[in-house]
């Protein structure tokens, strides 16, 4: 994770959300029982598309999908006419630090229905939880990892200083009761102490996933048992020649040493690393279009990004402007070395593909520059230049992404008895991966929310901005 620090600005969060939210919270009294009509299906489990099917919803569920000539539509259905429209599940971020509630429409005006918190204030996501579970404003899915487990010093606030395995048994127990979904860890833990946290965590039945911490490659962290690794840290160590490396070095986490790793990194060693993710059945989630964004940053006008005008611009410009730019000005050289690695980062994207291992789209969110909802599709685009179908890149951040946080028994597919989280779309995404973006309805749990509905929660969220910090550049 490489976010900035912050503080949760809960209040204004939730001052802006009840304007911003306003048109979504109305939908709330949608009809019970919702049918698309003759609708091609892409139902997210890699099957070939289904054309003219009816999907019938019921409560928060999807009752039937079948043939439409076999499915009666109740009378008392609201429909929606899928002619010529495609529906595929709701898409997954699987790296985000949710900051406020003012986020929740960016996720869903993009499709975004559920999303996997990797570090946060512990009081704080439960708070955002509850409040997505229990209040009216609509909101995605919340799966979280409450603090990151890193070592005695901490990279971030809010995190957990682990030393011992004895805290570590003791710290992961207490997250699972606190009802965390899985457990993030960082680059500070020693080997003792990262092996207690999977084996408690696993005892719990909790994926663990994270930075593999330094000093330590991925193949060794896989062994260990990390279900996933954030970022492709460690591998790129994997494939260097380490004998002459001091131990100084071999524990660098900084972004230069590493940009350097990718590219003397042995394609051979690479590919082993690939093929025994696939046996272990690992996840990967690169965060490509974070990687972009911080190889570009030097050269890129990302100011002009129409997008960042749903971005609180006291935000931008506390976190974003003041502390990044200067930070890349300083690092020029830092740039250059990570723009020629960001190619072998795609490459090895390429080779897990190649070996069947199991690749899921996260964004790291808010990042710099990195807008919530709208990233996803970026990250998308760039796991299909990486190599993978439109397909493929469909299932990173539907179906796998479910299997990831072991909740596929109940999301990430359209098939009958699942959760009815899912999107209507106007044009195929299987031809171009950017189709995605054409959204007509985002249905979270049964609720359907119009695209008129999703831009007019997005304009009151950049119209109440615009109120709070005039004379922000946009």
């Amino acid at each position: 994770m490489r976010r900035l620090r912050h503080r949760a600005a809960r209040s204004l969060g939730a001052a802006f959300a009840a304007v911003a939210l306003g048109p979504l919270v109305a939908a709330a009294a949608s009809p019970r029982r919702l049918a698309i009509v003759g609708v091609t299906l892409v139902d997210g489990t890699g099957r070939p598309p289904r054309h003219d099917v009816t999907l019938l919803v019921e409560d928060d569920r999807i009752a039937r999908v079948g043939p439409r000539s076999e499915i009666a539509v109740p009378a008392d259905a609201r429909r929606i006419d899928g002619a010529g429209r495609f529906v595929v599940p709701g898409l997954f971020d699987m790296h985000v630090h949710l900051h406020n509630s003012n986020f929740y429409p960016l996720f869903l005006a993009n499709g975004v229905t559920s999303v996997r918190d990797l570090g946060n204030y512990e009081r704080t996501i439960l708070f955002y939880r509850d409040e997505a579970e229990r209040s009216r404003v609509p909101a995605p899915r919340l799966f979280i990892a409450g603090p990151i487990l890193d070592g005695p010093t901490p990279a971030w606030a809010g995190s957990l200083a682990i030393e011992t395995p004895e805290q570590a048994h003791r710290e992961v127990a207490r997250l699972a009761n606190e009802g965390m979904n899985v457990i993030k860890v960082y680059n500070g833990l020693s080997r003792d102490v990262l092996r207690a946290v999977i084996d408690e965590a696993h005892a719990h039945h909790l994926p663990v996933t994270g930075h593999v911490p330094a000093g330590m490659d991925a193949r060794e962290a896989i062994l260990m048992g990390m279900d996933g690794i954030e970022h492709m840290t460690g591998v790129a160590l994997y494939g260097v020649r380490r004998e002459a490396m001091s131990d100084a070095e071999l524990s660098a986490v900084d972004n230069r040493t590493v940009a350097c790793w990718w590219q003397a990194a042995d394609p051979k060693k690479l590919q082993e690393l690939a093929w025994l993710s696939a046996s272990r059945g690992t996840f990967h989630c690169p965060t490509l279009f974070l990687e972009e964004r911080w190889a570009n940053a030097e050269r890129a006008d990302f100011d002009a990004d129409p997008n960042l005008r749903f971005i609180d611009p006291l935000y931008r410009r506390g976190l974003w402007v003041e502390q990044v730019h200067p930070l890349h000005a300083a690092r020029r050289e830092d740039e250059a070395d990570l723009r020629a690695a960001f190619p072998k980062r795609l490459e090895f994207v390429r080779t897990l593909v190649r070996a069947g291992a199991s690749v899921i789209a996260g964004t790291d969110t808010p990042n710099p520059y990195v807008v919530p909802g709208f990233s996803l599709h970026e990250e998308l685009r760039l796991l299909v230049r990486a190599g993978e179908t439109p397909a493929q890149a469909l299932l990173s951040a539907t179906s796998l992404a479910a299997k990831a946080l072991r909740v596929d028994d109940r999301l990430g597919t359209v098939e009958e008895g699942k959760l009815a989280d899912f999107l209507v779309l106007s044009a195929d995404p299987l031809r171009d991966i950017s189709n995605l973006k054409r959204i007509e309805w985002t249905v979270v749990g049964g609720r359907p929310f119009e695209r008129a509905e999703l831009d007019s929660s997005l304009e009151r969220v950049a119209r109440g901005f615009e109120r709070t910090a005039p004379g922000m550049p946009r």
